[in-house]
Order: structure tokens, then sequence, then C-alpha cells
């Protein structure tokens, strides 16, 4: 009985070293979990241009030429003669991409969430080419009720352009999301002739009062572009705007 006792003996006593080997191993070198190493895969995706008469962006066509950077890195690409852009080895992350093209609007993706397997960003971006046509005449009329703004266009072929008229309480009332109280927009007729009427109504619900100065910038849009929100106001960048404005003012009755 004795030699078949120390027999169990020792392969008790095998077991016992070799298990605290195993416990020391892992103790002493944790394993790292995989889903915390950072996933890296190709982040592509397309841009359409439209022209600065077309509002419709499904009326855009495929260019190439178009830079496209990933804000804060210095990492940009040019979109191929399809339109079709790529970047190799992007890690999994949210990004913002700038979109930009000389005689079109820069546009942004902004909070873009990067995954692997995703084959793309899913999302098309449009540049809209700038306009090409002046503003020549600002007026401004009021009434006890109303403010018109209106005025004419040079430069143009006899097809409808659109404007965009910023209501401010500075002069340097702008696009700038911060330089401004109210928006308005206003669309040519086939004499070149914009127009826009607005209820002092809704002055006086964006901050205006009688006896206030009412300061006018007036912009030329161009074609259709992606457009996205201004992230410390919120409000609405449009990028194929001109990149000056025509200014007037008016003093409310």
């Amino acid at each position: 009985m004795k030699p078949y006792g120390c027999i169990v003996l020792m392969i008790v006593a095998g077991s016992i070293t070799q298990f605290g080997c195993k416990k020391s191993a892992i103790s002493t070198d944790e394993p790292v979990n995989p889903m915390s190493r950072p996933v890296h895969e190709d982040m592509a995706g397309m841009v359409y241009l439209t022209a600065e008469n077309n509002p419709n962006p499904w009326g855009g066509w495929s260019s190439d030429s178009v830079q496209v950077t990933i804000d804060g890195t210095s990492d940009s690409t040019m979109t191929n003669s399809g339109g079709y852009w790529k970047f190799l080895d992007v890690p999994e992350g949210t990004y913002n991409l700038t979109f930009s093209k000389t005689g079109y609007g820069t546009t942004k993706l902004l909070h873009v969430r990067f995954r692997a397997g995703s084959q793309g960003l899913g999302e098309v971006v449009w540049l809209g080419q700038l306009p090409t046509f002046d503003i020549s005449t600002v007026y401004t009329q009021t009434t006890d009720t109303t403010l018109t703004v209106r005025g004419g266009i040079i430069k143009a072929p006899g097809y409808r352009r659109n404007m965009y008229i910023y209501l401010g309480k500075t002069s340097n009332v702008s696009s700038s999301p911060s330089d401004y109280q109210l928006l308005y927009t206003a669309q040519t007729d086939m004499n070149r002739i914009y127009s826009v009427t607005i209820p002092l109504s809704d002055l006086r619900s964006g901050g205006f009062a009688s006896g206030d100065t009412v300061f006018i910038a007036v912009y030329e849009i161009g074609g259709y572009s992606t457009m996205y929100a201004d992230s410390a106001t919120r409000r609405t960048i449009y990028p194929s705007l001109s990149t000056k404005s025509y200014n007037s003012f008016v003093v409310l009755p």
C-alpha cells in the first residue's frame, strides 16, 4: 500500500505545482481585451458637384480634384474622375471631414462615426458652384406692418436665382452664425428682380423694436451643397453663398 500511496501523493503534488505555475503566469501577464485595440479600415465616399443654377441635389455630376481632409490631421486626398475618394488604414473613431474645390463652396461632415466593415461612410457629399452673378441693388421699404427688401442682379442668364437675406442689429451683420438675428430667402423673377416682404411682427419676435435700425446683408447662393450645423450656435451653414454681401439698413417705424 505504501508504494501506491506514494505514487498518488506525487501525482497530487505535481498537480499542485503545475497549477501554481499557471496561476502565477496569469496574475503577472493579464490578457488584453482585443476590443480595446483600435481597428483599422479604409474610409471612402463619393462627392458630386452641382451647377449654380441647379437646386436639385440629384442633378449633380461626379468630379475629380475635390480635396478631402480629415480635420485635425495632415491627412488629405483627392477624388478621382468618378468623384470617389479613399483614405487607407484609418482607425475606428469619430471624425470631422472637410471637402473643398476651387470655384465651389467648402462643406463639412461633422461627427462622422467610422466603424470597421462599413465599406465607406454611406453619405454622399454635394459641393455647389459658387454664384457667378452679382447683386446690383438693394432697396428697402417699410409700412406700418411690413418691411420689404428688393433689388436686382446682373451677369446672369434668364433663369431664376436665389438670395439669402440676413437681418441683424449691428453693421457687421453677415452670414456668420453669430452675426445675425433673422434669415429670409428670395428668388428672382424673369426680369432679374428679387423681393421679400417681412411682417413687422416677425421682426419684433426676433428682438427688434420700433425705432431700431435693421442692418441687412444680401448674399447670392449658388448650386446645392451639403449643409452642416455650426457647433456653437447650431445654426445651419450654407456653403455655396457668395463670398461678399450687398448691404443696406432701415429704421423701423
